[in-house]
């Protein structure tokens, strides 16, 4: 092992700043928020591991003039302010990108760029302590040229070691495509038998397609198949919501007599498991149920976790089972999301309640296909779980070995997975 000057290494570090002043930019650049020539990268995307939605953009005069921080496939991220430190590595996109504004970009020399990026992110709480200031932290370019780290002595051990992180990354990258493809699909699904009415018929048909009757329901003003109903989500389904502890009982590891605690966090971060005493009165939540966010993202429809939630989240539960996955996904619609978010953006503080879904309704489907339904969407949803178990037992493993193959503590070869 040796010790090295990051400085030393490496061979691009800039940023968005680095085009002039604001005058300059704000002359040169545009951010547009409708999709456009450019993506122009955030930590939110790194934060969310989301490089498909909530992006922002820019057109081709601002990607031209932002030439110089352009960011490809293994590049660097290191957030300058807010967290700053916080390392990321870019993934595969199939959209041209830039650097956003509170990023720095980094690419190196003479040393394999991806191993660099498991040193760095090994070391993050090191990065972290060189920001400076007292309301708003942050980290110059000075700075991380001056970050100083211990490295494995040749490029054929850092190689080594790189590819046997980069396939346990590979992997969870690969899980996370397969359920983002199987979620897409059930919304497919969902679209078709349920928003066209397009289920098939006995002769294997497409229902609306094929000429299958339909009646005019007065409550929702549009036809909907002969012998289906009309009513509110809160007949078939209940609104759920738990107390919150006091932090002073929170503890971050499981101990006998204790239960998960779910937060909107857990969502985006496996990195703080917390851990509350138990208790009857709490309501708990199983890996198939129906969670949906209170504030934040107020709307946004969660599962996967056991444990009990927290006042962030509440619990929405139907009377029968059959219609589990039916209500999961039309929650997950983009019509009723878009409702429930902006239903109770009005207030200081976006919250969501149960008082948002009274005026809610529901079609009903006859039971043949509300049960061929959830058949065929559980075993996907059971899959889409099998997947994440693997992602987070791959993460676990990465995060343990990590440090102990960057200080020369364990080989790649010594390793049997």
């Amino acid at each position: 092992m040796k010790n090295i000057k990051l400085g030393d290494y490496i061979e691009t570090l800039t940023d968005y700043h680095s085009g002039g002043s604001y005058k300059t930019l704000k002359e040169n650049t545009k951010i547009l928020y409708k999709p456009d020539y450019a993506v122009m990268i955030r930590t939110l995307n790194f934060e969310r591991n989301d490089f498909n939605n909530d992006l922002i953009y820019c057109d081709k005069q601002s990607y031209d003039f932002l030439n110089y921080s352009h960011v490809n496939e293994n590049d660097i991220l290191m957030n300058k302010i807010a967290n700053p430190g916080s390392v990321y590595i870019m993934p595969h996109t199939n959209y041209k990108c830039t650097c956003g504004m509170n990023l720095f970009l980094i690419r190196f020399k003479n040393i394999n760029q991806r191993y660099m990026y498991y040193v760095m992110k090994n070391s993050e709480e090191y990065i972290k302590s060189k920001a400076h200031g007292t309301t708003t932290k942050t980290i110059t370019k000075d700075e991380v040229r001056n970050l100083e780290f211990k490295i494995h002595d040749t490029i054929e051990e850092q190689n080594k070691i790189e590819r046997f992180l980069t396939n346990i990354d590979n992997k969870i990258e690969n899980n996370n495509k397969i359920n983002n493809n199987l979620e897409e699909q059930i919304q497919l699904i969902y679209n078709y038998w349920f928003m066209q009415y397009n289920f098939l018929n006995d002769n294997n048909m497409p229902y609306a397609l094929s000429g299958g009757k339909m009646e005019w329901n007065n409550t929702i003003k549009r036809n909907i198949p002969e012998g289906w109903q009309v009513k509110k989500l809160l007949d078939i389904a209940s609104w759920e919501s738990n107390s919150q502890p006091p932090k002073s009982q929170f503890i971050y590891e499981k101990r006998e007599g204790y239960v998960r605690f779910i937060q909107n966090r857990d969502y985006d971060s496996n990195s703080y498991i917390t851990y509350i005493p138990y208790k009857k009165s709490l309501k708990a939540v199983s890996k198939l149920d129906i969670l949906i966010d209170k504030y934040g993202d107020a709307g946004k429809v969660r599962y996967g976790i056991e444990g009990v939630f927290n006042v962030a989240l509440a619990k929405i539960k139907p009377i029968e089972n059959k219609f589990l996955e039916y209500i999961r996904s039309y929650l997950n619609s983009n019509e009723i999301y878009n409702y429930l978010h902006n239903s109770c953006m009005a207030s200081t503080r976006a919250s969501l309640s149960e008082e948002n879904l009274k005026s809610l309704n529901i079609v009903i489907p006859n039971e043949e296909i509300l049960n061929e339904f959830q058949d065929k969407i559980t075993t996907m949803r059971k899959l889409i779980l099998s997947n994440q178990e693997e992602i987070n037992k791959l993460t676990e493993l990465k995060e343990f070995l990590l440090p102990m193959l960057m200080d020369g503590q364990i080989n790649v070869d010594d390793i049997e997975i």
